[in-house]
């Protein structure tokens, strides 16, 4: 085995690129034809206290045992564990005191011996095995976003790079046509942008008609389509997504949430278009957003005072929302902020079905005038 790191801790719910990297390690640390004899794999997966007490043994044991005919030791990979956060398996008594030992041989382990890969979903940082990692060996993380403009960041950006790892070109527009379709799973993202070099051939010049053609939306996709929809007022279109949402188990009150979100997004560029801060402009490029210098005070607040300051967003992101906030009155926007923040009360307090009131809700913001800022 090559030397390196005597131990290597990969954590996080982004599953796909965590896997990779894992492999990819694997690769650099144990040549192929090493394999056989430098390469022990342990299954992580454990339901029950006595195979997570069984589990943890067995990589120890592994720890301590030397590569058959290797004098440089071997590589431990102990993959996806799934017991390593705040549930009853790890809550155990058992669980905890076999850990205890496993760190303590993760923090001696020497540099010339048998390494540590263990990968996991998610790890108590307060444990004494983070701990041991983190005070001598290498920690990765692979962690999906959790606010909703930081998902649509992400797969932006997962899906640029998948598309560059292809040789396939794509103006920032496909990019965001890509990734609307695709989701935001890395592994689909992958999967798609390999669908779509096999289609284009020689062809590296990737357009909206290509991205159209065969890249299948996926059920995240669905809830950036939905929530267009609502933004652009098209009801009908908006409720055929809402209910397939609702027939994929979305959340009732996500979705919700999710109208809210978008609604808070298009009552700020309400206010900018009235005040004349932002204007859509043609470009060679396409419509393009652009902002003007704000007032003192109002740079202030969005610069300092909001979760994130939207003139920093992608250019197309920009684009939509301006067009969407262009089909209300800054008025009739607050209405539409109420509309949801009743349903949202409702969904959690409410008898009535959820389903009646997310379309309720639909219904009545469909209903609120648009305005002509022309």
């Amino acid at each position: 085995m090559t030397g390196s790191a005597s131990a290597y801790l990969l954590v996080g719910d982004d599953e796909f690129p965590r896997t990779n990297a894992a492999r990819a390690l694997v690769r650099r640390l144990v040549p192929e034809a090493e394999q056989t004899f430098g390469l022990e794999i342990i299954e992580g997966k454990a339901d029950t206290v006595d195979e997570a007490v069984r589990q943890v043994k067995v990589c120890r044991d592994a720890l301590l045992t030397a590569g058959f005919l290797l004098a440089a030791g071997k590589l431990v990979w102990w993959r996806d564990v799934s017991f390593l956060t705040d549930g009853a398996v790890a809550k155990s008594e058992a669980v905890k005191d076999q850990l205890k030992q496993l760190a303590e041989l993760v923090q001696s382990l020497p540099q010339d011996g048998n390494s540590l890969l263990l990968t996991a979903a998610g790890i108590d940082r307060r444990s004494s095995l983070f701990k041991a990692f983190k005070e001598r060996h290498k920690i990765q993380e692979f962690h999906l976003p959790e606010k909703s403009y930081e998902v649509e960041k992400y797969a932006r950006a997962t899906a640029q790079a998948a598309l560059r790892e292809h040789g396939l070109r794509a103006t920032s527009a496909v990019v965001q046509a890509f990734s609307q379709r695709a989701g935001t799973d890395a592994r689909l993202i992958a999967s798609e942008a390999e669908k779509l070099d096999l289609y284009l051939g020689d062809r590296r010049d990737v357009t909206e008609a290509d991205v159209q053609a065969v890249v299948c939306a996926a059920a995240s996709a669905g809830l950036w389509g939905f929530l267009d929809a609502v933004a652009e007022q098209e009801t009908v279109k908006a409720l055929e997504a809402l209910h397939d949402l609702l027939a994929n188990k979305e959340s009732p009150v996500g979705i919700a949430t999710m109208v809210a979100s978008r609604l808070r997004e298009l009552a700020l560029y309400c206010e900018a278009l009235d005040q004349g801060w932002v204007r859509l402009r043609s470009s060679d490029r396409g419509e393009e957003a652009v902002w003007s210098a704000l007032p003192p005070a109002a740079e202030t607040v969005f610069a300092s005072g909001l979760k994130r300051d939207p003139r920093s967003a992608h250019p197309y992101v920009m684009m939509k929302l301006c067009k969407q906030a262009g089909k209300f009155s800054t008025l009739h926007i607050r209405q539409a902020q109420r509309v949801a923040a009743e349903t949202q009360e409702k969904l959690v307090s409410s008898s009535l079905p959820e389903r009646y009131l997310l379309e309720m809700m639909l219904l009545r913001i469909s209903r609120t005038p648009g305005v002509d800022r022309r």
